[in-house]
């Protein structure tokens, strides 16, 4: 058994010196990955631009975009190149980037390519191109270019300097940024830098027309006719859901009320008389849905005179199943009615428009309500008066201006 062991060893044994020498072979010839090349030429960019040695950026930079930049590596990232192309004042790259950072951005084929490694190449170019902004304004003002392309390339600049990490000024710089874009698109109307002005300089948000909103409130219900006769007035509670378009607004409430009866009810329930006594303790439902129009909406205040259809429901608060009986003295109806809502608001919140996922409009109120509802219950007249007071919220988003 021992030499079977001995023979396998001697056989492979050769077999695996080979293999490691041929992997040995295969990685002392292997060629310099294009990722560590990548990685060199950016650190040359860094050293380079740190002495503010132009020319050799812009050759280097040239050539990792031309010669290291393919389907499947980047080389630089969009705005790095762009920037450096600011720097060696060559603008006619500076719109071939940014068109194609366009492209880039719809079909985001990007994404799909290895990108350079993390490094501070980029930091470092946005930092000295906004303590130097003034000189990179100059470069465009004394070129050759038309006084369109001067103002495209300024605004663009201005936008790749924004920090969006300091919300407070960026929020000030991007609203005077939109304020200019906008100048740009009325003054050079058909631009062919009219897309990229209004879809990456620009970034303004309007709200929407549609919004929705929540209301929880108690208040108190009153009946006239026989139901006052019969049924107490109350003390309520409930819960509402609001959808909003323009200065219409619609709302499903669910409104419970804690009655009495008045008087002896009789009833007969399988052959047998029963009483539903007086005191004891009913609940008054209602579900409708209302359509309004704001008649006033400002700052403080806002006003809705509304309509409303659904169904108004009064029963005993005893449990059923214990006392089926009692459903011989539920009674319900269609009802309708008018009414009338005062928002004061509270708390109003506008995020700044310029951070797209944040974008929004939204205020806090307290709601005063009041609603007449035009019942036709069987056998008992009568109609609904309710006032309540409620916590509401409202909500609109921001959605992004194209045109």
């Amino acid at each position: 058994m021992k030499k079977i062991y001995v023979a396998v060893i001697v056989f492979l044994l050769p077999l695996l010196l080979n293999a490691q020498d041929s992997i040995k072979k295969m990685i002392a010839n292997y060629q310099t990955p294009k990722s560590e090349l990548i990685a060199k030429a950016r650190l040359l960019l860094f050293d380079k631009f740190e002495i503010d040695d132009i020319s050799t950026v812009k050759k280097v930079s040239d050539y990792i975009y031309d010669s290291l930049t393919d389907k499947q590596y980047m080389g630089l990232w969009p705005y790095e190149k762009i920037l450096i192309d600011y720097w060696a004042a060559d603008y006619n790259s500076v719109f071939t980037g940014i068109f194609k950072l366009d492209s880039i951005v719809k079909s985001t084929t990007w994404i799909t390519q290895i990108t350079p490694q993390r490094d501070l190449l980029y930091q470092n170019l946005l930092n000295k191109s906004s303590v130097n902004y003034n000189e990179l304004a100059n470069k465009i003002d004394n070129s050759s270019n038309t006084d369109e392309e001067k103002a495209f390339l300024h605004l663009y600049l201005r936008k790749i300097l924004i920090d969006p990490y300091e919300k407070n000024n960026a929020a000030v710089e991007q609203s005077d940024l939109n304020q200019r874009a906008n100048e740009f698109v009325e003054v050079y109307f058909g631009s062919r830098f009219e897309d990229i002005v209004k879809r990456q300089v620009r970034e303004e948000y309007i709200l929407s027309k549609g919004g929705w909103g929540f209301e929880f409130f108690g208040g108190f219900g009153a009946f006239t006719g026989d139901l006052h006769n019969t049924y107490t007035n109350h003390g309520s509670i409930g819960l509402a859901f609001e959808l909003g378009y323009k200065n219409f607004t619609s709302q499903f409430r669910m409104y419970a009320g804690f009655n009495k009866i008045k008087k002896d009810i009789p009833f007969s329930y399988k052959g047998k008389e029963y009483i539903w006594e007086k005191d004891e303790k009913a609940i008054t439902g209602l579900f409708d849905i209302n359509i309004g129009y704001a008649v006033c909406d400002v700052k403080a205040i806002k006003v809705i005179p509304f309509a409303s259809i659904g169904v108004l429901n009064i029963s005993s608060k005893e449990n059923k199943n214990d006392y089926p009986e009692l459903k011989e003295v539920e009674k319900s109806s269609f009802t309708y009615g008018i009414g009338v809502c005062f928002d004061f608001k509270f708390r109003a919140n506008s995020v700044p428009a310029y951070l797209y996922k944040d974008a929004h409009k939204s205020y806090g109120a307290i709601r005063l309500r009041y609603s007449y509802n035009i019942n036709n219950f069987s056998g008992l007249s009568g109609n609904f008066h309710t006032i309540t007071l409620g916590i509401t919220a409202f909500v609109k988003k921001g959605i992004f201006r194209y045109n």
